[in-house]
């Protein structure tokens, strides 16, 4: 079994804060956009779509061999929840209309 990236010595601060910060900075910076999207192609597609692609980025990131991999792996994990997550939100809502809507 391999020793985890983050606790290699070749792997600098630096590179551990972009692991951690670069899935925030691609899901904040691209979750409109992903909802946008479902709109125009579809809310089905764009959720099946991000979902598939954060399975895919997931497993990049399990798989990396250095922490550069990893950087980049967690960014498309990002992409994908900011075009997975608003999918869910809008099926919900138009799943649940008028009183049928669950109350707090």
């Amino acid at each position: 079994m391999t020793e985890p990236v983050c606790l290699k010595p070749a792997s600098a601060a630096a590179q551990i804060q972009l692991i951690v910060a670069g899935y925030a900075m691609a899901y904040g910076s691209a979750r409109i956009v992903g909802s946008r999207l479902g709109d125009i192609y579809g809310r089905r597609r764009m959720f099946i779509s991000g979902l598939a692609l954060f399975t895919t980025s997931s497993a990049a990131c399990g798989l990396a061999p250095n922490a550069g991999v990893v950087v980049l792996a967690r960014g498309m994990q990002g992409l994908s929840a900011a075009l997975l997550s608003p999918q869910i939100l809008a099926i919900l809502s138009s799943l649940y209309e008028g009183t049928a809507w669950p109350r707090r």
